[in-house]
């Protein structure tokens, strides 16, 4: 690596560092400032998202969603990308790696019925949705992991690399600290008592510990797919992708885990720091071609 990369690498490496200084700084702000201000709306909207019975198969959706979106995004992009290296050392393994990724989809469908912290033992709708969304994103995996040529496996791994370290600088780097030094309690913490009390409480989904600014799950998922979001060209996946994350922030607060105000700004942390991430990391190259259909160009 020449004088004139190793520069411009560190340059980008500083600019990403002043911005994830500027925008935790704004958040942490908007913690310590707002808050106070918002807690009577907030607790309004939340009671207005919380319904008081049992909603069909909406608390089953808004439960899978809630607590698995995260999961159904990290698993099989790791998968892939460690599918994708075992193929650059061992070319000739393709069929054995796809393999390998089909097992494991199936495999984790077991989790949402056998893992403790995931088996939901009155929202079984929830077990059914985690079991379906596991199977349709590693079906989606195995598809690009086989079909798609190398020029656009490797832009995606890219990608990939970037949310990644988009998720890990949001959730390590900034909510995690954030949720430390504001420290506002959960909506159903007794901190909030008496007016919690009048809040109806979700099966497999009572949250009071830890605490409520911003939220970690909303932070996530915009860290998480926001290079994403800007890497692809097509409008509707965009809207499909943000729609997903903003459901995510919703699903929060009809779970009563986060006040509005605490996800909405989650989502602003999440969302500004994977731009960042990508607009300074991803280069010219990245930004301007999205990817084509996999089956257009099979391997």
């Amino acid at each position: 690596m020449n004088v004139k990369k190793t520069g411009t690498v560190l340059l980008r490496i500083l600019i990403v560092a002043a911005g994830y200084g500027s925008i935790t700084g704004l958040v942490y702000a908007a913690g310590k400032w707002l808050v106070p201000l918002t807690d009577p709306f907030d607790k309004a909207i939340l009671a207005a998202c919380n319904p008081d019975t049992y909603v069909g198969g909406l608390d089953q959706f808004i439960r899978a969603l809630s607590d698995y979106t995260n999961f159904l995004i990290l698993t099989p992009m790791l998968s892939w990308l460690i599918a994708r290296g075992l193929f650059r050392l061992f070319p000739k393994g393709k069929t054995l790696f796809t393999g390998l990724l089909i097992i494991e989809g199936i495999a984790l469908t077991l989790l949402p019925w056998r893992a403790e912290d995931w088996n939901n033992s009155v929202y079984i709708g929830a077990n059914i949705l985690a079991t379906a969304a596991i199977l349709a994103v590693f079906g989606l995996a195995v598809v690009l992991f086989h079909n798609m040529e190398d020029t656009s496996a490797r832009r995606l791994a890219c990608v990939f690399g970037l949310m990644l370290l988009s998720g890990a600088i949001t959730d390590w780097g900034a909510t995690n600290p954030l949720k430390s030094a504001v420290a506002r309690p959960r909506p159903l913490n007794d901190a909030n008592k008496p007016w919690n009390l009048q809040v109806r409480v979700i099966p497999d989904e009572l949250l009071r510990g830890r605490n409520s600014f911003p939220s970690g799950h909303t932070s996530g998922t915009f860290g998480l797919l926001t290079p994403m979001f800007w890497f692809l060209r097509d409008r509707r996946a965009r809207v499909g992708i943000f729609a997903w994350a903003a459901l995510q922030g919703f699903s929060r607060v009809y779970t009563a885990a986060h006040f509005p105000f605490c996800c909405l700004m989650g989502g602003i942390l999440g969302f500004s720091i994977g731009t960042l991430v990508f607009f300074t990391l991803g280069g010219p190259s990245l930004r301007q071609q999205s990817l084509p259909d996999p089956a257009e160009n099979p391997a």
